[in-house]
């Protein structure tokens, strides 16, 4: 179980150049999600990040009832994120809080 600090630090590099890259990936539980005026993902977790799917993803991400499922998002190579939702297909993310 990761702790409560790696947890918190996890794909927030661009906030805090001393967060621990150890950690592969967070799970945690979707509170609100929403499409930007581009149509792209912003997803807020229950542990209060929010992240951003990437302009440059073409994946095209259901957002609707999706509060309350479980995600993952798991570090990639070169410090990118991907994340899927209910085990579903994965989109690239950025953390943007």
């Amino acid at each position: 179980i990761p702790s409560a600090m790696a947890v918190a630090a996890f794909g927030g590099e661009q906030f805090n150049q001393d967060s621990k890259k150890e950690l592969k990936e967070i799970k945690d539980i979707i509170a609100v999600a929403s499409l930007t005026h581009n149509k792209k993902a912003l997803i807020v977790l229950e542990n209060g990040h929010v992240w951003r799917q990437l302009d440059a993803d073409t994946t095209r991400v259901r957002i609707k009832k999706v509060a309350g499922k479980p995600v993952v998002v798991k570090r990639q190579v070169l410090g990118s994120h991907m994340m899927k939702i209910d085990g579903g297909r994965g989109f690239k993310v950025r953390r943007v809080k």
